[in-house]
């Protein structure tokens, strides 16, 4: 039963899948906390540095606190250190889950369907499967035929030509099995 090591390789490539989603969505986390940092210490060292230069008049007129040590309130430095931009760009905290495998399985591929399905179901207790449903989407032989042209489904496992009758065809899709699509939420 060659099945169980099939599930075996998907649940590791979920694995693998989950945690390049996980590192990318830190990765930009990090850089968008980066970006606020930075964006913070560029206003706070511009504006201690006009204080300086601004006397007290002309800071009044433009609306710039007054930040000697005199200040009460405290108005320009507390609004300083607070980020406008957290509500916007932070992330959420809950981490990245796998919802949903779709495997293409074809005719010819030598997995079953139903023994794959059990096997799944068994394996992925404990791992980054274990939410995650697992849709299989079975794909039928597909032939072209060399002397007609003629392209398409083989109803039956009758490998001749359906239209022509001619035994040399080839195989186009339906031997393989393929992860197909991976949904991440």
């Amino acid at each position: 039963m060659h099945e169980l090591s099939i599930v075996a390789d998907l649940v590791a490539l979920c694995e693998k899948a989950l945690n390049a989603e996980i590192a990318k969505k830190k990765g930009a986390a990090e850089q968008g906390d980066k970006n606020r940092c930075d964006i913070a210490d560029t206003a706070r060292n511009t504006d201690s540095a006009n204080t300086d230069i601004i006397d007290t008049k002309n800071a009044e007129n433009r609306g710039i606190a007054n930040m000697d040590s005199n200040d009460k309130n405290g108005d320009c430095a507390e609004n300083l250190n607070t980020n406008p931009q957290a509500p916007c760009d932070t992330p959420s905290a809950k981490s990245p889950q796998l919802r949903e495998l779709h495997v293409k399985i074809g005719r010819l591929s030598g997995v079953e369907a139903h023994y794959l399905q059990n096997c799944y179901e068994v394996f992925r207790a404990g791992t980054v499967c274990e939410n995650a449903d697992l849709i299989i989407h079975t794909q039928e032989i597909v032939v072209k035929c060399k002397n007609c042209g003629f392209s398409g489904d083989l109803a039956q496992n009758d490998f001749s030509c359906p239209r022509c009758k001619s035994s040399e065809i080839s195989v186009i899709d339906g031997e393989d099995m393929y992860l197909m699509r991976l949904v991440i939420e």
